[in-house]
């Protein structure tokens, strides 16, 4: 592992540990560009990182009274479906098509901050805060 490698998931995790937020982006950026797993292997050891250290995330976001758990449960079950059926689709139609789902979903979460006033990022949490009050990225302001 070179030195440029440390740093960029150095950095990737203290963002995963200080925002959370599309650190799955970050770590899959990483894994493909900086350490050369192909995309579908990358995608795989990024949910298995995530799954390690999201539990240390959110034991803060208890602490602190930031969960709904309704939510919480409504999106695991969502989660859970949605993994199920990716991994499927990756398997059967391969790294081309989770190349063009990724940008799709990048390109879509891009939009809809950049389309909302009240989504500027002025502080390190601002970002997460506003998804927890909003609920959904796609629900109208």
């Amino acid at each position: 592992m070179s030195w440029l490698q440390i740093v960029i998931f150095f950095l990737i995790g203290v963002y995963g540990g200080f925002i959370q937020m599309g650190v799955g982006y970050f770590l899959l950026a990483g894994l493909v560009l900086s350490a050369g797993y192909e995309l579908v292997k990358a995608n795989a050891l990024k949910v298995l990182v995530n799954f390690i250290f999201t539990p240390f995330a959110l034991v803060v976001f208890i602490i602190n009274g930031q969960i709904d758990f309704a939510y919480g449960f409504i999106l695991g079950i969502g989660n859970v479906m949605g993994g199920l059926l990716g991994s499927r689709l990756a398997v059967k139609k391969g790294a081309g098509f989770v190349k063009w789902v990724i940008i799709v979903v990048i390109l879509l979460t891009a939009a809809r901050y950049s389309a909302s006033s009240t989504s500027r990022i002025t502080g390190p949490c601002t970002l997460t805060a506003h998804f927890l009050h909003r609920r959904s990225l796609f629900l109208p302001p």
